[in-house]
């Protein structure tokens, strides 16, 4: 499974981050989701690249049982992206 395309995120589903989900760029909001991650951030390598939940709010989801959804208007927290420079 593809980790994060955060560069210098590391993070990919594990056993011991049970809880961590990955995330594609949504169609109706990816040019909102790039503005705040910021494209020399992102690598573009993956035919689709997935963000994981380590870089959104926890108000960004919502959680069911076993099941953790993102919220249709949720948008990544820039306060959790690792600036590259």
């Amino acid at each position: 499974m593809p980790g994060c395309s955060i560069l210098g995120c590391r993070a990919y589903k594990r056993t011991h981050l049970p809880n961590l989900t990955m995330h594609r760029l949504p169609k109706k909001d990816r040019q909102k989701w790039l503005d705040i991650i910021g494209v020399e951030n992102i690598n573009l390598q993956f035919k689709e690249p997935r963000i994981c939940s380590l870089h959104f709010d926890d108000k960004s989801f919502n959680r069911t049982l076993d099941v953790i959804r993102l919220r249709d208007e949720a948008l990544p927290s820039s306060d959790l992206i690792i600036t590259i420079m």
